[in-house]
């Protein structure tokens, strides 16, 4: 261990990143940011799930502030004309076929996603409105290294 590495140890595991202070012995354990999380296990693989749901049109997966963990799972979805399903559906429907830390904590179900003059999705916007639809202003207020 180098000198400067001596009062921190940090490991990766499973969906987190641990770190042990040694000077007080405390173990603290952080969710990885979203742009940990796209690093390690893309958000493309949510959207990719989500879209086998014979009810689903579209979907886009962001990452929208928490307290504990500095990010959680939101999911957007737009259902096929005609077809309606609850918040509970679509969680089980993950829940039963992914591990259950995938299942998204917040799941959205929308007519249409924002998007610019080119037609690119505005995942940015999408944050922003979730975080006052589900009052994460606090969270999002949060700085994060």
């Amino acid at each position: 261990m180098m000198k400067d590495e001596s009062n921190i140890l940090s490991y990766m595991k499973a969906n987190f990143l641990i770190l042990l202070d040694c000077s007080v012995g405390e173990l603290i354990k952080i969710h990885l940011t979203e742009q940990e999380k796209i690093e390690s296990e893309s958000y493309q693989d949510f959207e990719e799930f989500i879209y086998t749901h014979p009810k689903v049109s579209d979907v886009q997966v962001i990452g929208v502030p928490d307290e504990q963990y500095g990010e959680e799972i939101a999911a957007c979805i737009i259902l096929k004309e005609g077809e309606s399903m609850t918040v509970d559906e679509m969680k089980q429907f993950v829940r039963d076929h992914m591990a259950k830390h995938k299942v998204p904590r917040y799941v959205d179900f929308v007519d249409a996603f924002p998007m610019n003059a080119a037609g690119k999705i505005l995942k940015y916007q999408m944050r922003e409105d979730a975080v006052k639809r589900y009052g994460l202003q606090k969270a999002d207020s949060v700085e994060t290294a």
